[in-house]
């Protein structure tokens, strides 16, 4: 789609903002719209985004075809982020759980899975999910590019034997 015109409008409030854009352009040989919004929420160790695009054509309505996989549907998140650093008495605890459409994702400091992204497919969405979890040098991690019909998937602990 090449856009012509996109008109982005944002509201905000403390922990909660809305955007929405429109843009007319060209789908292939079809000239269409596209219609975007957008809800983010974020706290002091979250934050979820949810939203979704439709593209009408002139002639045609609805572009189906972006919403015919269970996985496109549950791309309505856009993200959803958790982190927690909490220094314990007995050592630092770090959790993250990452949901949404992956970008440059690893897995295993880069040696398993390095910089995957699950976007190249505009035309196929898919709802990732990373996991990392690490208390005093030993931890587990693991991702899959799509919750819903999983292509990738992968997963590792490690254990430091050397006690740093």
């Amino acid at each position: 789609m090449c856009s012509l015109l996109v008109a982005p409008g944002l509201a905000r409030g403390e922990d909660i903002s809305a955007a929405g854009s429109l843009g007319v352009g060209m789908f292939g040989p079809v000239p269409s719209t596209t219609v975007d919004v957008a809800i983010d929420l974020t706290g002091e160790h979250y934050a979820v985004g949810v939203g979704a695009r439709l593209r009408l054509l002139v002639g045609e309505g609805l572009r189906d075809e972006d919403w015919d996989e269970i996985s496109e549907l549950a791309r309505i998140i856009r993200y959803a982020i958790y982190r927690l650093d909490s220094d314990e008495d007995d050592g630092l605890i770090r959790l993250s759980v990452a949901v949404g459409e992956l970008g440059g994702a690893t897995l295993g400091e880069g040696i398993l899975i390095d910089d995957y992204a699950t976007g190249d497919d505009v035309d196929h969405g898919r709802l990732g999910a990373q996991l990392r979890f690490e208390r005093q040098g030993h931890g587990v991690e693991g991702l899959v590019d799509d919750v819903i019909a999983p292509r990738i998937e992968g997963a590792r602990a490690y254990v430091d034997i050397a006690g740093r």
